[in-house]
């Protein structure tokens, strides 16, 4: 087991400081939640993008080319991704060169998505029920997301409320403590750069 004391950095991310951009195909919008460059490229390339998104109607996905995307769903009754439905809380990944319609099953959706470079990061994105006292989860990549999908937790000092992202550089084991009396849902994002 490795030592909650080799953790390197823990950073909140609110919710309200979330940056808002327009969809790359410019039919909505983003809530921008982290991005990173890699500093020896120079073009506009980023090496993933984190963000959650409100797909209110049909409509086609943004092609991102060179590009992995891992979609999971944190609010509404879920949509179809070409034919392969998707529901609250479930994780679906696919090719950003892919063409990908998006039909919603009843109302609009809020999604948690990571765009990255395959080349450069290996990356996993998994939904999670913590509704014991206390649960320890234990990681190996260089960084981290913990999203709070259903409810809020408290790692350490951190409380994290629905809605937020905590972010975690280093491998490392911690306690999450969820809120009193609630189940939490999170979704977990574990990345790796390759090489």
């Amino acid at each position: 087991m490795i030592s909650r004391t080799q953790l390197i950095r823990k950073k909140l991310i609110k919710k309200k400081d979330y940056q808002i951009m327009p969809w790359k195909n410019g039919l909505g919008t983003t809530a921008q939640i982290d991005l990173f460059r890699d500093s020896s490229d120079v073009s506009e390339n980023f090496v993933w993008r984190l963000s959650a998104a409100t797909i209110q109607s049909d409509g086609p996905f943004s092609f991102y080319p060179g590009y992995h995307r891992i979609l999971g769903i944190w609010q509404g009754s879920g949509l179809w991704l070409n034919d392969i439905r998707l529901e609250r809380f479930q994780v679906h990944s696919f090719s950003g060169d892919l063409k990908v319609d998006s039909r919603l099953i009843k109302d609009q959706v809020l999604d948690l998505g990571l765009i990255f470079d395959p080349l450069k990061i290996k990356a996993h994105m998994s939904s999670e029920v913590i509704s014991e006292p206390r649960a320890q989860l234990s990681f190996i990549g260089e960084v981290q997301y913990i999203f709070a999908a259903k409810g809020g937790f408290t790692v350490d000092d951190i409380f994290v409320t629905e809605g937020d992202t905590l972010m975690l550089k280093g491998a490392c084991a911690l306690n999450v403590i969820p809120e009193s009396g609630a189940e939490v849902r999170i979704f977990i994002l574990d990345l790796e750069k390759i090489g």
